[in-house]
């Protein structure tokens, strides 16, 4: 999910594959598996408490990727001759 911000298209390819994961899982829980391993509140808990951290390293990385001049270029407006263009667009 870090990446997605440079290349959208990980995020479908992410929500497959998730969702063939659970598929994958649902049917070896239920025909495979005996017993579930024991897990108790504590994973859950230090799962909740790395999502702050991820959160921040994902908008830095949005913000580094977004910042970019080559991922974005624009051949709309003249970049180097900005005030040029502001000045005869107000005539």
């Amino acid at each position: 999910m870090v990446f997605s911000s440079a290349l959208p298209v990980l995020l479908p390819i992410a929500f497959v594959t998730i969702f063939l994961f659970y598929q994958v899982d649902k049917f070896l829980l239920l025909r495979f598996y005996h017993t579930p391993p024991a897990y108790d509140a504590k994973l859950a808990s230090g799962t909740v408490h790395l999502f702050p951290i991820i959160l921040v390293i994902h908008l830095a990385f949005a913000t580094w990727i977004y910042s970019m001049s080559d991922v974005f270029q624009s051949t709309c407006l003249p970049f180097e001759n900005f005030q040029e263009y502001m000045v005869t667009a107000e005539r």
